[in-house]
């Protein structure tokens, strides 16, 4: 009888670790940028990624921002959704747009675990390494508590970060990676400064007095036209 108690204490044990270890995450994560090598590939390196980014998300809906460096970028999106905001402060424009489909091709990339851990913003990570063929394309620091909710999200998503997650990581959060040029003449390395489980106040609000320009009107009227010529063709036939 002893022996079936401690049986089913360890049991629920083990399914309370997994339960914590397998998280969705809800609040802030914030990461600086560094470059190093060819100042060439590292001023165009700038121009997408500058030298903070944000990530925040409730569970459900997720904001990216990029600032610092040649360009400052900010997207909302919604997990299930296929519209996004695209918003820059310095022009004031919202841009409401539509994301793409999931891509359905199979990524010949190969995922290595190395056996390292690190904790990084007070979080425990494990490294990841990614090839594709012989070649390494980027190293990963994956929280092992905390992963996106985007498993049945059918688009594709906005951010390096989230995207890289979402196609090849089981949507795991990513806490650190260091991206190789292909020359191999540079790097980029991205590393979360803090983690915060709060989520913010007005987080996913747009700013309001900002022009505001909506293309998926646009695209669902060429989709309609599409539809429509297929249809005369058949028919003159």
């Amino acid at each position: 009888m002893k022996k079936n108690i401690f049986i089913t204490i360890i049991g629920l044990a083990l399914c309370v670790a997994q339960l914590h270890a397998q998280q969705i995450f809800k609040g802030k994560i914030t990461y600086k940028t560094t470059f190093s090598g060819d100042e060439k590939l590292i001023e165009q390196a700038k121009l997408f990624l500058g030298t903070t980014t944000e990530v925040v998300s409730d569970g459900k809906k997720f904001r990216y921002y990029i600032d610092g460096g040649m360009r400052n970028s900010e997207f909302i999106f919604e997990a299930g959704k296929n519209v996004f905001y695209s918003i820059d402060t310095k022009k004031e424009t919202i841009t409401k747009n539509s994301l793409r489909a999931k891509s359905t091709r199979d990524r010949k990339v190969t995922a290595k675990k190395t056996g390292k851990v690190k904790i990084i913003a007070g979080i425990k990570t494990h490294h990841i390494e990614l090839y594709s063929g012989d070649k390494k394309q980027v190293e990963v620091w994956l929280s092992d508590e905390y992963y996106w909710n985007l498993k049945d999200h059918p688009y594709k998503v906005k951010g390096m970060l989230l995207e890289g997650s979402f196609k090849d990581l089981k949507n795991q959060v990513i806490l650190a990676l260091v991206l190789l040029h292909p020359s191999g003449k540079a790097a980029i390395e991205m590393t979360a400064q803090e983690v915060d489980t709060n989520v913010p106040k007005d987080a996913f609000k747009l700013p309001k007095g900002f022009k505001v320009t909506d293309k998926t009107k646009s695209k669902s009227q060429e989709t309609e036209k599409k539809v429509e010529k297929k249809k005369t063709v058949k028919g003159g036939e």
